[in-house]
C-alpha cells in the first residue's frame, strides 16, 4: 500500500474523531487559516499540524511522509533517555505506532508539546538593534552545550529552526527550547544511522559528504552558532544584512566547504576584534579537523573571554583563508638601548581579550650579561655601535620587505580579469564563425516611484512582463507592486496575503501574473487580458512558480515534488522523481511537435527535463552540487543551471553535448540564487548570494560584466525580452534596475 500523501494527512486532521486513537487528539481540533484549511509546517520527513484541545492545551502533531525502517524503536530509545535526563530545554513527546488511520491502515505519528515562540534566526533579527537579549543568548548557549554533553545527548541538527526562544515565567524573560529530535544520537543508538545529516549551514563538510553519525557531531554546530552570535553582537545589523539570507544566521555551507573563498570568514578574520578573530580562526581550523579534535565551547572560553590562538594556529588559519600573516611591528622596540642593570622596566601586560585593558606592571630587569673572558675590551665601543646600526638597518630592510610583500598580497587578492575558459567551446578561438566582440554597458536607474510606493519589507523576487513593459516585485510585506520600466512610474499594488516567494509573467505580455506566497497558495491575476484570475491552495509551502509559453500550464515546486496545474479546468498532476527539495522550474519558450518541455532544479544535485504535456520524465542530468536555479534559453538550445557552490553550468537542452562550466575551476562565487537568459539568448545573468550579479556570453563563456558590492544577497534577477532592462532583488525594499546597452563589434 502506498504511503499517504499530504492531502491524506490534511483530510485526517480535519476529522480527528475518525482518524486518531489517542484521546487527546480525538477531542482536539486542528488550527486553521482564514479559509478553514489546516496550517501545515513541512520538514524533511514530515508535516506538523497544531492540535488544540477545548481546554486550551496544544500539541504539535507530526505526520511522517515516508516509511523509515526502525523508526519506532529509535523513538522509544530517545524518549526513555530524555525522560531520565530531565533537561529543562527539551520538549516532551510521545511516539504513537497507531497514530493516524488513513484508508484502512494505521500510520505512526509523533505527539509533542506545542512550543510557542520564535526560531533563533527570527529572534536574532528582531532584537539585533537591542543587544541585551543577544547577550543573554550568548550566556545561555555554552551552558546548553555543557548540559547536553553531561547527559550524553547529541542533538545532531542544531540550527536556527530547531532552537526556539519562548517567553519565560518572569516578565521580560526568555527561555530556550530545542525541538526536532529525528536525527538525535545517543549511546543506545551507536552503530545505527539516522538517515539525516543536519542543516548544511551548521554542519561540518565531512558530515555532509560522508554521512558521519557519532556523539561528536554537535561540536561543530555549537561553534558555528556561538561564533555567529558573538560576531552579530559586535558587527550588528550590517553583518546580518550582508550575510543572512533567511535560512541561516551568517554562515553558509559554502563558507565551510571552501573557507578561502568565504567573504564572511575572511572579513571577520581581517576586521574582527580579538575574541571574534579567535572564534573565527577556530571555526576555520575546525573545517579541517576530525570531530573529536574540534574543541568544546568551554575549552575555548574563560568566562566570557575567548582564549587566543597560538602562533602556529594563526599561521594555519592564514593558510586556509589564503590571507597574509599579521606583521608583528612591536618587535622593533627590542632595538632600544639596554637599560642599566639596576633599572626597573615597565612592561605592559598583554590583554587576554578585548574586554581587558593593558596595564603597566613593574618588573625587575634581568641581571647583566657577564663579559666573556675571550672578549676584547675594544668590542664594547665602536664595534658594538656598528653592530647596532647594522642590526637596525637590517630590521628596517626586513620591515620594508614585509610591507612590500603585504602590499603585493593585497593586490593579489583583488579579482583579476577573467580569461576565456579553455575548456569551453569558443567559436571565435576555434574558427567556427568570424570573430566578434560583445560588450555590455549597464546604467543604474536611480529610483522607481516615490518612497510612499515602496515595499515595507524586503523584496524576495522580481519578474518582467513578456512585452518588456512592466516590472513586478514581490516582498515579505505580502504585497506585489507593479512598475513601468520606461518611466519608473508606480502602477498598482496586489495583495498576496502572505510573503511572496515567486513571480512569473505570461511570456507574451504583461496581462497575466502568477505568484506563489508563504501561505501555500498560487494565485494568477488578470491584469487586462483575456485570461481569468485563478487560485489554488497546496498542502505545503511553495518555493517557486513558472508559466508555460502558451499560458496553459503553471508549474510549482512543493518540497520534493513539481506540480503541473491547468487553471482552465483545475487539473493537477504531480511529478515526483526528485529525491531532494525542488528549488526552481522553468518552461522552454519554444513549443515543438506539440511538446512543452519543463526543467526542474533540486537539492539532490540533479536537473530533470520533463515532457510537461504528457507529464513524463524525459532525462535527468547529474551535477556536483545542489542546484538552486535554472533557466531555458529563448531558442530552446541551452539550459543554464546555478548551484549552491557558486558554479554555473551550461547544459545542452537536447542532451547531446556534455555539461560545460561557465566559471573557471577554482573561481567559485557565492551560491547562485537565480539565473536568467537575455531575450535573444546571447548572454545570461546569474544572481549570487555574495552580493554580486555576473553576466556571461553564452556561446563563448566569456564574462561580460560584474555588478558587485550590492547592498545584500541577490535572490532574484530578470532581463526584459527586449534586452533593455536588468532588474534584481538585493535584500532591500526597492529593486535595483539597470538599463542595458549592448554593442557588438566585428
Amino acid at each position: 500500500m502506498p504511503w499517504p500523501q499530504s492531502h491524506d494527512f490534511q483530510d485526517a486532521v480535519l476529522n480527528p474523531k475518525l482518524s486518531f486513537a489517542d484521546p487527546d487528539l480525538r477531542d482536539a481540533e486542528v488550527a486553521k487559516d482564514a479559509k478553514g484549511l489546516p496550517i501545515p509546517a513541512s520538514g524533511q520527513f514530515g508535516i506538523v499540524y497544531q492540535m488544540v484541545a477545548a481546554d486550551g492545551r496544544r500539541w504539535a502533531l507530526k505526520c511522517f511522509t515516508a516509511d523509515i525502517p526502525g523508526r519506532s524503536e529509535r523513538y522509544k530509545k530517545i524518549s526513555a533517555h530524555l525522560r531520565r535526563c530531565d533537561l529543562p530545554f527539551m520538549v516532551g513527546f510521545e511516539y504513537l505506532d497507531e497514530g493516524v488511520f488513513i484508508q484502512g491502515a494505521w500510520y505512526p505519528v509523533l505527539k509533542m508539546d506545542w512550543v510557542e515562540g520564535q526560531t533563533l534566526n527570527r529572534f536574532v533579527g528582531d532584537w539585533l538593534d537591542q543587544p541585551s537579549p543577544i547577550k543573554v543568548l550568548i550566556e545561555m548557549w555554552p551552558k546548553v552545550a555543557q548540559r547536553l554533553r553531561e547527559k550524553e545527548v547529541t542533538h545532531a541538527d542544531l540550527q536556527h529552526g530547531n532552537v526556539m526562544l519562548v517567553p519565560g515565567k518572569a516578565k521580560g524573560s526568555v527561555s530556550l527550547k530545542l525541538v526536532d529530535y529525528d536525527g538525535m544520537y545517543l549511546p543506545e543508538l551507536a552503530g545505527t544511522q539516522s538517515g539525516e545529516s543536519g542543516h548544511p549551514c551548521y554542519q561540518h563538510p565531512r558530515r555532509l559528504s560522508e554521512g558521519i553519525y557519532t556523539g561528536e557531531v554537535d561540536r561543530f554546530s555549537h561553534l558555528v552558532i556561538y561564533t555567529a552570535l558573538r560576531a552579530l553582537l559586535v558587527k550588528g545589523r550590517t553583518l546580518w544584512q550582508s550575510y543572512n539570507y533567511g535560512d541561516n544566521l551568517v554562515f553558509s555551507q559554502a563558507d565551510f566547504q571552501k573557507p578561502r573563498e568565504s567573504r564572511v570568514l575572511r572579513e571577520l578574520w581581517r576586521d574582527g576584534p580579538d575574541d571574534i578573530r579567535s572564534l573565527t580562526g577556530r571555526l576555520v581550523l575546525a573545517t579541517e579537523q576530525r570531530f573529536e579534535q574540534i574543541p568544546q565551547l568551554d575549552e575555548v572560553l574563560d568566562g566570557i573571554s575567548v582564549q587566543r590562538l597560538s602562533t602556529v594556529q594563526v599561521k594555519q588559519v592564514c593558510r586556509l583563508l589564503d590571507m597574509p600573516e599579521p606583521v608583528e611591528e612591536p618587535a622593533l622596540l627590542q632595538l632600544a638601548p639596554r637599560p642599566p642593570s639596576n633599572a626597573i622596566v615597565a612592561l605592559p601586560a598583554l590583554p587576554t581579550s578585548k574586554l581587558e585593558a593593558a596595564t603597566p606592571v613593574a618588573r625587575p630587569a634581568p641581571p647583566p650579561i657577564p663579559q666573556s673572558s675571550e672578549t676584547s675590551p675594544a668590542v664594547s665601543g665602536k664595534t658594538i655601535g656598528c653592530v647596532a646600526v647594522v642590526t637596525v638597518l637590517a630590521a628596517l630592510a626586513l620591515v620594508t620587505a614585509v610591507v612590500i610583500v603585504g602590499i603585493a598580497a593585497v593586490i593579489s587578492m583583488r579579482e583579476p580579469p577573467v580569461a576565456d575558459n579553455p575548456d569551453l567551446l569558443n567559436p571565435i578561438r576555434d574558427g567556427l564563425r568570424p570573430p566578434r566582440q560583445l560588450a555590455l554597458t549597464l546604467r543604474e536607474v536611480e529610483k522607481l516611484g516615490v518612497p510612499l510606493d515602496q515595499h515595507r519589507k524586503r523584496i524576495n523576487c522580481v519578474a518582467i512582463g513578456g512585452d518588456s513593459h512592466l516590472l513586478a516585485t514581490g516582498a515579505d510585506d505580502h504585497l506585489i507592486k507593479l512598475w513601468e520600466l520606461a518611466t519608473g512610474k508606480f502602477v498598482r499594488t496586489l495583495d498576496a496575503r502572505a510573503p511572496v516567494k515567486g513571480l512569473a509573467f505570461h511570456a507574451k505580455d504583461s496581462t497575466w501574473l502568477v505568484a506563489a506566497n508563504d501561505a501555500k497558495t498560487i494565485k494568477a491575476w488578470n491584469l487586462g487580458g483575456k485570461r481569468k484570475t485563478a487560485e489554488r491552495v497546496y498542502g505545503n509551502p511553495i518555493s517557486s512558480v513558472s508559466v508555460s509559453p502558451d499560458g496553459t500550464w503553471i508549474a510549482t515546486t512543493e518540497g520534493k515534488n513539481v506540480h503541473l496545474w491547468k487553471p482552465e479546468n483545475d487539473f493537477i498532476k504531480t511529478l515526483g522523481q526528485h529525491k531532494g527539495f525542488v528549488e526552481k522550474t522553468a518552461f522552454s519558450p519554444v513549443r515543438s511537435n506539440d511538446e512543452i518541455s519543463l526543467v526542474s532544479a533540486s537539492d539532490d544535485k540533479t536537473v530533470i527535463v520533463w515532457d510537461a504535456k504528457r507529464q513524463k520524465l524525459d532525462r535527468k542530468l547529474d551535477l556536483a552540487s545542489p542546484v538552486w536555479s535554472v533557466a531555458f534559453s529563448p531558442r530552446d538550445k541551452w539550459i543554464m543551471a546555478g548551484c549552491q557552490d557558486g558554479s554555473l553550468w551550461r547544459l545542452d537542452a537536447k542532451g547531446i553535448e556534455k555539461p560545460v562550466s561557465m566559471i573557471e575551476p577554482g573561481r567559485r562565487s557565492g551560491s547562485v540564487g537565480s539565473v536568467t537568459f537575455s531575450g535573444d539568448g546571447v548572454f545570461v545573468a546569474a544572481a549570487h548570494l555574495d552580493h554580486t550579479i555576473r553576466l556571461w556570453e553564452v556561446e563563448t563563456g566569456r564574462r561580460l560584466q560584474t555588478l558587485d558590492n550590492l547592498p545584500g544577497p541577490v535572490t532574484s534577477v530578470a532581463i526584459s525580452p527586449d534586452n533593455r532592462w536588468l532588474a534584481a532583488a538585493v535584500g532591500l525594499q526597492q529593486p535595483k534596475v539597470w538599463e542595458i546597452t549592448a554593442v557588438v563589434g566585428e
